[in-house]
């Protein structure tokens, strides 16, 4: 498996695949839920949604191996812009992706001092997915009184994630994070 951001010498991208587990909703850091929200299967999660791929390149390819791809989620009144290394991991417009978002790659929770260090033969998180990033969130922007804007850089590859409050609570600035991606459940219905 190959990494990409911040705390890894070799920064690359992880590719992994399965089926392990299903995530549900965020809980708070007091492990208390947070109001009509449900509890992941585990505490690592921090967001997870399917999203219906809107466009690619939106205002045109900049770079060889990265698409930019514009989405809209299919539960929460979210919208996602992000780039994604074309070559590991392929997606085109009118796809579906489940996008989830973790503070750790461990299935119990465990937290991490940054660096990723994976044990042969343990079960992880990327395991349940087809790619995986680790970043920082860079920027939390506040631009109503219920919704939000949270960046994150991934090794140069860009995410920016808007959205009602409630939902992203847990994207503080300067928080490491993983985000996680796999095909989507290609039979819900498709959001306005």
């Amino acid at each position: 498996s190959r990494f990409q951001g911040p705390g890894h010498p070799d920064p690359s991208i992880i590719a992994a695949q399965s089926n392990l587990l299903t995530p549900h909703d965020p809980i708070d850091d007091d492990d208390k839920l947070v109001e009509d929200e449900v509890v992941f299967a585990s505490k690592s999660f921090l967001f997870e949604d399917d999203f219906y791929v809107m466009a690619m390149n939106p205002g045109g390819k900049k770079f060889d191996r990265v698409n930019r791809l514009q989405a809209k989620a299919n539960t929460f009144e979210m919208e996602l812009l992000l780039d994604i290394h074309s070559e590991l991991y392929q997606v085109r417009q009118g796809d579906r992706i489940n996008v989830a978002i973790a503070t750790t790659l461990s299935l119990d929770g465990g937290q991490e001092d940054g660096n990723y260090v994976p044990i042969e033969g343990e079960l992880t998180l990327a395991d349940d997915y087809k790619y995986v990033m680790h970043g920082r969130v860079f920027k939390h922007e506040q631009y109503s009184a219920s919704h939000v804007q949270i960046s994150a850089s991934f090794g140069g590859l860009l995410m920016r994630l808007t959205g009602e409050l409630r939902h992203l609570l847990h994207l503080k600035l300067d928080r490491c994070i993983y985000l996680l991606l796999r095909e989507g459940n290609q039979k819900l219905p498709m959001t306005n």
